[in-house]
C-alpha cells in the first residue's frame, strides 16, 4: 500500500463525472482512497466542490462528481477544481455519451464502445442565418488545443499497436469493474445487456411512441424492417451463442471529435447533419465546459446512438467501459518527474524553520525550501543551533497558498541569538518570512 499524498499539491490528474452513476464505475476502479478518515486535503476559500482523492494504478487521483449536468456546471465546477487543486495538468472528463453509427473511417461503433477525444466542437454555439444555424469555429482553434504531449499519446491511439494495448487493459480493467460491483452487490447496475439490445434503426425511422422514449423498442413494437444490420453486432452474437459473453462484451475505443452541447441530441435526423457538418463522433454535454478550464480529454462510453430509440440498459455498461479505459488511459499517461534537485554548498546557517515535512533556511539573501521527499532545493546539513517551529501544514516548494496557515504562522520563528530573528505570518494567502534588518527580506513563493 502506498504514502498518502502529502498535499492538494501532490495531485496532477483529476477525473469529472456529470452523473452518479459514472462516479460509481470510476470509484470502483480505485485502487486505494484517501477519504477513509475524512477530508483530509480540504479545498480552497470559496470552492463548494466535493472530493474524493485516491489512487488509480500508480496515479494520485482527484475525483469530482458535477452538481448539475452541462457546460456551465462543468465550467464552474473545474474553476473551483484549478484553485483547490493547482498542480492538476489533465482532467479527464469520464461517462457516458451518444455515439455517431460509424466512425469518419467507416468502422462501426456499438454500444459499450468507447469514445476518446481528440477535438471538440460546441454544437450549440453561433449564430442563427437565412440558411440556418451557423455554428462557430471548433473550441481548439478558440481556446487551443491539446497539450503536446497529450496530443502524442491520443495520437499513438490511433495506431493499431497503441489501440490494441489499450483495449487489452480496458477489457481486465473491466473485469475487475464488475467483480468490484458484485462484491458490492450492484452487479447489475455495470452488467453487458446483450448485443440483442443493441439496436440501429434509420436515420428517419422515429422511435413507435415519441413521446415514451423511456419504453424499449421491443416493448413499443418498433418495426424490425427498419433495424440496420451490423457485422460486429453479429460477431458478438455468435459469441454469446458460444458462451463467451466476456468476450463478446470487450468495447472497442475510437479516437475522434466530440460534439458538446446543453441540447441533449436524440434525433437521427439531427445527428446525422451535425456528423456531416462537423465530423463528429460523439455527442455530449459537458466537455465544452471544462476544456476552457484546463486541459482535457473526454472519454465516454457510447449507451445510445443520439436518435429516438433510447435504451437505458445501457447507461451502467457504457459507464463501466468508459471508467475502465479511464484506467487504462492513465497506465500509458506520462507522470511529471520531480525537479532536480539544487544542492546549496555553502550554507551560513542564519534561521532554520521546519514544518511538517519541511524547512525554511535563508542562504546568500535568498529563502530556500528544503523538503526531503520532493526536493526542490536541499541543504546539506541542518544548522546546528537552529531550534524548530513546527508548522502543521505542508509548506509547498513553489507556493504556500492557504488560509489555513494564518493561526499558525503569527509565531515567531525561534531566536537564534540577538541578531538574528525570523517571524511568519500570512500575508494575502501567502506565507511571507522575514528576517532581522541585518538581512535582506524574502517571500516563501519560490
Amino acid at each position: 500500500m502506498l504514502t498518502a499524498p502529502r498535499g492538494r499539491n501532490d495531485f496532477e490528474v483529476a477525473i469529472v463525472c456529470a452523473l452518479p452513476l459514472e462516479f460509481d464505475a470510476v470509484a470502483l476502479l480505485l485502487d486505494q482512497t484517501w477519504n477513509e478518515k475524512g477530508d483530509r486535503y480540504g479545498r480552497a476559500s470559496g470552492d463548494r466542490n466535493r472530493y474524493v482523492t485516491g489512487r488509480m494504478g500508480d496515479t494520485n487521483v482527484v475525483v469530482l462528481l458535477l452538481p448539475k449536468v452541462g457546460k456551465a456546471s462543468a465550467a464552474r465546477a473545474t474553476e473551483g477544481l484549478r484553485f483547490s487543486f493547482p498542480k492538476v495538468r489533465l482532467v479527464l472528463l469520464t461517462g457516458t455519451c451518444g455515439g455517431a453509427p460509424t466512425t469518419a473511417d467507416g468502422d462501426e461503433v456499438l454500444l459499450g464502445d468507447v469514445i476518446i477525444s481528440k477535438s471538440i466542437v460546441q454544437h450549440d454555439f453561433g449564430r442563427s442565418c437565412p440558411n440556418g444555424f451557423a455554428t462557430k469555429d471548433a473550441i481548439e482553434d478558440l481556446l487551443g488545443p491539446l497539450p503536446r504531449d497529450l496530443l502524442s499519446l491520443v495520437v499513438h491511439l490511433e495506431t493499431f499497436m497503441g489501440r490494441s494495448q489499450l483495449e487489452a487493459r480496458t477489457h481486465s480493467a473491466l473485469l475487475a469493474l464488475q467483480k468490484a460491483a458484485l462484491a458490492q452487490q450492484k452487479a447489475s447496475t455495470y452488467d453487458y445487456p446483450g448485443a440483442h439490445q443493441d439496436r440501429l434503426f434509420a436515420a428517419d425511422y422515429v422511435h413507435k411512441h415519441d413521446h415514451t422514449t423511456s419504453l424499449t423498442c421491443q416493448s413499443v413494437g418498433c418495426d424490425n424492417a427498419f433495424e440496420i444490420g451490423r457485422e460486429r453486432t453479429e460477431a458478438k452474437r455468435q459469441l454469446e451463442r458460444e458462451g463467451r459473453d466476456w468476450e463478446a462484451q470487450a468495447p472497442r475505443l475510437h479516437v475522434g471529435r466530440f460534439g458538446s452541447g446543453d441540447m441533449v441530441v436524440s434525433c437521427g435526423k439531427a445527428r446525422d447533419r451535425l456528423i456531416e457538418q462537423h465530423n463528429i463522433s460523439g455527442f455530449e454535454m459537458e466537455g465544452a465546459g471544462v476544456w476552457g478550464e484546463l486541459p482535457c480529454l473526454v472519454i465516454k462510453g457510447v449507451c445510445n446512438y443520439a436518435d429516438s430509440h433510447t435504451n437505458k440498459a445501457w447507461r451502467g455498461f457504457a459507464a463501466a467501459t468508459a471508467a475502465s479505459v479511464t484506467k487504462a488511459f492513465l497506465a500509458e499517461y506520462a507522470k511529471t518527474n520531480a525537479p532536480a534537485p539544487v544542492i546549496l554548498d555553502d550554507v551560513e546557517p542564519c534561521w532554520n524553520m521546519e514544518s511538517a515535512s519541511g524547512a525554511f533556511a535563508m542562504h546568500g539573501g535568498d529563502v530556500h525550501f528544503s523538503d526531503a521527499n520532493y526536493p526542490n532545493y536541499r541543504l546539506p546539513r541542518r544548522p546546528a543551533h537552529a531550534e524548530s517551529h513546527a508548522v502543521q501544514y505542508r509548506l509547498d516548494a513553489e507556493a504556500v497558498g492557504s488560509r489555513d496557515l494564518a493561526d499558525e504562522m503569527n509565531t515567531p520563528a525561534p531566536l537564534v541569538d540577538e541578531n538574528q530573528r525570523a517571524t511568519s505570518w500570512d500575508l494575502e494567502d501567502w506565507a511571507r518570512v522575514e528576517s532581522h534588518p541585518s538581512f535582506p527580506q524574502g517571500n516563501a513563493s519560490l
